[in-house]
């Protein structure tokens, strides 16, 4: 009797275990299939899968450094192969007019000029013929004859290799009464500060309470880095069927603990690279760049440029902003904010999309001409304001509070930010922790 009534549970067990086995089964086959039609180099799998090679459809532009590798793996075959022109150990990459390792400035001259630097990204470097470029433009100016305009800006930075490049290249300019101009795009700058790869591999910085602390990239060789990082870890079936409905959500995804790293390590690398400043007496403010994105819009489209501007006030340095004169050049010659960058091209050769455009039309030539242009003397720029030389507005080239903002808010802000900050900072801390201890 015993044996009969123990039988039923046995098949059901053994049921059980053959429909868990038959579905682990079919899963891992999923997997292998999936992984071969994503990674397969054989020409016809390649066109038959080319809508599912969007890396947008599988990671996260803006926190995951996921993306950018299969950006680099699917369409671009020849990156992934080729190092950069310009390797360099501690930033990745630098360009033609930086010199790896000393960093210094290809251009420079020592002599009676003032030099001005410029770091930033593309938007600082700029990608069109070099008489448009801020140094081209800076030549036409009356303070080319007392002041020399060198360009640190290097296209895929962020706000993290700016930083890095800015305070390793300061000692060349020590005893020359250097003006610095620490430039970011406000739409994507605080998000590669996150990866470890974007181009090519790059530094990461994270935070030691409170301290940026720096591990450069294990190479600088795309060749090395996609021979030693499989981009086939993890599963990709999971990663199908969460974004399945909407494949394009996931381009534009952030987890509310990527965005307090950001913003906690934004406002370290900013109070560090001011108290090195004010240390060497140096004369500096931020520029901030405003994508074609966010000028699509006539305010912020998202928390960036606010919290940007906030941080700014809060640590009490001098910035500009291009939003009101980009916004003004294009209400004064009717353009739309795509008028103001550059457009890739239907036809070769292609034109990356982002970068103001530089000359032949009055209206792109006069974008380019941002305040920066005009050299701030020393008392505008510590008296925080506009480096053009005009009071600036509430959150346009302004420290500290602005001139119609309640006193109250001021401590408010100021409270929000570190808290902000430190609950970044702790967590952190605990993910150092259970590294070191795994």
């Amino acid at each position: 009797m015993i044996e009969r009534s123990k039988s039923p549970l046995r098949r059901i067990a053994r049921g059980l275990v053959a429909t868990a086995t038959g579905l682990l089964a079919g899963a891992l086959l999923a997997e292998l299939l999936l992984s071969f039609l994503l990674f397969s180099e054989t020409p016809a799998v390649v066109r038959a899968t080319k809508s599912l090679r969007q890396p947008g459809r599988w990671a996260s532009q803006r926190d995951e450094s996921l993306f950018w590798e299969l950006e680099a793996y699917w369409n671009g075959p020849t990156r992934r192969r080729l190092d950069p022109n310009f390797p360099d150990a501690l930033l990745g990459w630098v360009n033609s007019k930086v010199a790896p390792e000393t960093y210094e400035h290809r251009d420079d001259v020592v002599d009676a000029k003032r030099p001005i630097l410029l770091y930033g990204d593309s938007f600082a470097q700029g990608l069109t013929p070099a008489a448009s470029r801020f140094e081209g433009l800076f030549e036409d100016t009356e303070e080319a004859a007392t002041h020399r305009f060198l360009n640190y800006g290097v296209g895929g930075y962020g706000v993290d290799q700016s930083y890095l490049l800015c305070k390793q290249s300061l000692d060349h300019y020590q005893g020359r009464d250097p003006l610095v101009i620490f430039s970011l795009l406000v739409d994507d700058d605080l998000d590669r500060a996150l990866l470890d790869y974007r181009c090519w591999p790059k530094p990461r910085i994270e935070l030691e309470d409170g301290r940026p602390i720096v591990t450069p990239p294990a190479t600088t060789s795309g060749i090395e880095y996609f021979e030693t990082e499989s981009l086939r870890d993890g599963s990709w079936l999971v990663r199908y069927f969460e974004s399945w409905k909407n494949p394009r959500r996931r381009r534009q995804s952030e987890s509310a603990e990527a965005r307090e790293e950001k913003q906690a390590l934004f406002v370290a690398l900013l109070r560090d690279l001011k108290q090195e400043l004010e240390e060497r007496d140096t004369e500096w403010f931020v520029l901030l760049f405003v994508g074609e994105r966010a000028m699509q819009a006539p305010a912020p489209v998202d928390w960036r440029e606010p919290f940007v501007l906030e941080a700014l006030k809060e640590l009490e340095i001098p910035f500009v902003i291009t939003r009101p004169d980009l916004a003004e050049i294009g209400r004064r010659h009717l353009l739309r904010p795509e008028g103001l960058h550059i457009q890739r091209a239907r036809s070769p050769p292609p034109q990356p999309r982002g970068q103001l455009r530089g000359a032949p039309d009055d209206a792109a030539r006069s974008a380019w001409r941002v305040r920066p242009v005009r050299v701030p003397s020393r008392d505008l720029s510590h008296g925080h304001r506009d480096p053009r030389g005009t009071a600036a507005g509430p959150g346009q080239g302004q420290g500290g509070r602005g001139r119609d903002e309640p006193p109250g808010r001021e401590a408010h802000r100021s409270s929000s930010l570190r808290e902000r900050e430190r609950r970044s900072s702790n967590r952190l801390s605990r993910r150092a922790s259970r590294r070191s201890t795994s």
